[in-house]
Protein backbone atom coordinates (compact mmCIF):
# COMPACT_ATOMS: atom_id res chain seq x y z
CA UNK A 1 0.00 0.00 0.00
CA UNK A 2 2.85 2.45 0.52
CA UNK A 3 4.25 1.82 -2.67
CA UNK A 4 1.14 2.60 -4.43
CA UNK A 5 0.14 5.67 -2.62
CA UNK A 6 4.01 7.24 -3.16
CA UNK A 7 3.29 6.20 -6.89
CA UNK A 8 -0.14 7.81 -7.05
CA UNK A 9 1.12 10.72 -4.94
CA UNK A 10 3.98 11.19 -7.71
CA UNK A 11 1.31 10.92 -10.46
CA UNK A 12 -0.58 13.71 -8.80
CA UNK A 13 2.43 16.17 -8.29
CA UNK A 14 3.19 15.56 -12.40
CA UNK A 15 -0.50 15.83 -13.30
CA UNK A 16 -0.27 19.58 -11.34
CA UNK A 17 2.10 20.46 -14.10
CA UNK A 18 -1.27 19.93 -16.73
CA UNK A 19 -3.04 22.78 -17.86
CA UNK A 20 -6.75 23.25 -17.42
CA UNK A 21 -9.09 21.51 -17.91
CA UNK A 22 -7.13 18.51 -18.11
CA UNK A 23 -5.17 19.15 -14.51
CA UNK A 24 -8.79 19.31 -12.80
CA UNK A 25 -10.13 16.30 -14.38
CA UNK A 26 -7.18 14.16 -13.22
CA UNK A 27 -7.25 15.39 -9.89
CA UNK A 28 -10.70 14.92 -9.25
CA UNK A 29 -10.56 11.71 -10.56
CA UNK A 30 -7.02 10.85 -8.33
CA UNK A 31 -9.26 12.52 -5.50
CA UNK A 32 -12.38 10.00 -6.55
CA UNK A 33 -9.84 6.57 -6.56
CA UNK A 34 -8.07 7.66 -3.53
CA UNK A 35 -11.60 8.28 -1.69
CA UNK A 36 -12.98 5.03 -3.00
CA UNK A 37 -9.82 2.92 -2.24
CA UNK A 38 -9.72 4.24 1.48
CA UNK A 39 -13.53 4.24 2.22
CA UNK A 40 -14.53 0.96 0.50
CA UNK A 41 -11.74 -1.41 -0.95
CA UNK A 42 -9.39 -1.49 1.95
CA UNK A 43 -12.26 -2.57 4.12
CA UNK A 44 -12.79 -5.46 1.48
CA UNK A 45 -9.60 -6.59 1.36
CA UNK A 46 -9.53 -6.95 5.11
CA UNK A 47 -12.04 -9.42 4.74
CA UNK A 48 -10.32 -11.62 2.07
CA UNK A 49 -12.60 -10.07 -0.93
CA UNK A 50 -11.12 -8.64 -4.18
CA UNK A 51 -12.75 -4.88 -4.50
CA UNK A 52 -14.88 -4.50 -7.27
CA UNK A 53 -15.98 -0.88 -8.22
CA UNK A 54 -19.64 -0.04 -8.40
CA UNK A 55 -19.81 3.11 -10.40
CA UNK A 56 -17.67 3.86 -13.40
CA UNK A 57 -14.04 3.04 -12.38
CA UNK A 58 -11.49 5.94 -12.10
CA UNK A 59 -8.37 4.14 -12.91
CA UNK A 60 -9.90 3.89 -16.26
CA UNK A 61 -10.81 7.31 -16.20
CA UNK A 62 -7.21 8.86 -15.37
CA UNK A 63 -5.89 7.11 -18.13
CA UNK A 64 -8.64 7.82 -20.51
CA UNK A 65 -8.46 11.43 -19.84
CA UNK A 66 -4.20 11.20 -19.94
CA UNK A 67 -4.89 9.72 -23.45
CA UNK A 68 -6.72 12.44 -24.82
CA UNK A 69 -4.14 15.37 -23.72
CA UNK A 70 -1.77 16.39 -26.57
CA UNK A 71 1.23 18.71 -25.32
CA UNK A 72 1.25 21.57 -26.91
CA UNK A 73 5.16 22.20 -26.27
CA UNK A 74 8.05 20.47 -25.62
CA UNK A 75 8.05 20.97 -21.71
CA UNK A 76 4.64 19.76 -21.62
CA UNK A 77 5.36 16.54 -23.76
CA UNK A 78 8.04 15.89 -20.96
CA UNK A 79 5.34 16.16 -17.87
CA UNK A 80 3.34 14.10 -19.71
CA UNK A 81 5.81 11.77 -20.68
CA UNK A 82 6.29 11.90 -17.07
CA UNK A 83 3.15 11.22 -15.86
CA UNK A 84 2.60 8.28 -17.92
CA UNK A 85 5.70 6.60 -16.84
CA UNK A 86 4.17 7.77 -13.41
CA UNK A 87 0.64 6.32 -13.76
CA UNK A 88 2.01 2.71 -15.11
CA UNK A 89 4.50 2.67 -11.92
CA UNK A 90 0.80 3.02 -10.03
CA UNK A 91 -0.67 0.88 -12.15
CA UNK A 92 2.02 -1.87 -10.96
CA UNK A 93 2.03 -1.21 -7.60
CA UNK A 94 -1.85 -1.43 -7.44
CA UNK A 95 -1.68 -4.74 -9.57
CA UNK A 96 0.28 -6.08 -6.65
CA UNK A 97 -1.36 -4.84 -3.61
CA UNK A 98 -5.08 -6.41 -5.65
CA UNK A 99 -3.17 -9.89 -6.27
CA UNK A 100 -1.99 -10.04 -2.52
CA UNK A 101 -5.82 -10.41 -1.50
CA UNK A 102 -6.52 -13.50 -3.40
CA UNK A 103 -3.01 -14.91 -2.99
CA UNK A 104 -2.59 -15.06 0.67
CA UNK A 105 -2.53 -18.72 2.31
CA UNK A 106 -5.33 -20.73 2.75
CA UNK A 107 -6.78 -21.68 5.93
CA UNK A 108 -6.15 -25.23 5.91
CA UNK A 109 -2.67 -24.53 5.55
CA UNK A 110 -2.26 -22.27 8.30
CA UNK A 111 -4.07 -25.43 10.37
CA UNK A 112 -1.39 -28.00 8.69
CA UNK A 113 1.67 -25.17 9.58
CA UNK A 114 0.04 -24.41 13.47
CA UNK A 115 -0.31 -28.68 13.76
CA UNK A 116 3.19 -29.22 12.39
CA UNK A 117 4.35 -26.39 15.06
CA UNK A 118 2.20 -28.24 18.02
CA UNK A 119 3.50 -31.98 17.07
CA UNK A 120 7.58 -30.55 16.77
CA UNK A 121 6.94 -28.80 20.45
CA UNK A 122 6.22 -32.39 21.31
CA UNK A 123 9.02 -33.93 19.88
CA UNK A 124 11.16 -31.50 21.65
CA UNK A 125 9.67 -31.52 25.43
CA UNK A 126 10.15 -35.14 24.89
CA UNK A 127 13.71 -34.78 23.74
CA UNK A 128 14.93 -32.65 26.55
CA UNK A 129 12.83 -35.02 29.10
CA UNK A 130 14.90 -37.53 31.68
CA UNK A 131 13.24 -40.44 30.34
CA UNK A 132 13.71 -41.56 27.03
CA UNK A 133 12.51 -39.73 24.25
CA UNK A 134 10.82 -42.89 22.96
CA UNK A 135 9.38 -43.82 25.73
CA UNK A 136 7.72 -40.28 26.50
CA UNK A 137 6.76 -40.26 23.32
CA UNK A 138 4.68 -43.71 23.93
CA UNK A 139 4.19 -42.98 27.60
CA UNK A 140 1.66 -39.49 25.89
CA UNK A 141 -0.25 -41.87 23.49
CA UNK A 142 -0.73 -44.88 26.25
CA UNK A 143 -4.45 -44.12 28.01
CA UNK A 144 -3.18 -47.06 30.40
CA UNK A 145 -0.38 -48.82 31.34
CA UNK A 146 0.40 -52.14 30.10
CA UNK A 147 1.22 -55.39 32.38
Amino acid sequence: MVAEAAALAALYRDISGYPEPYRADLKALVREYVRWTIEEAWAKQRQGIMPELDGPNPVAGIYGRMAQFEPGTPGQGAIHQTALKQFDSFIETRRTRLYRVSSGMPHVMWYTVALGALINMIFFGCSISESAPISCWADSFRSSPRP
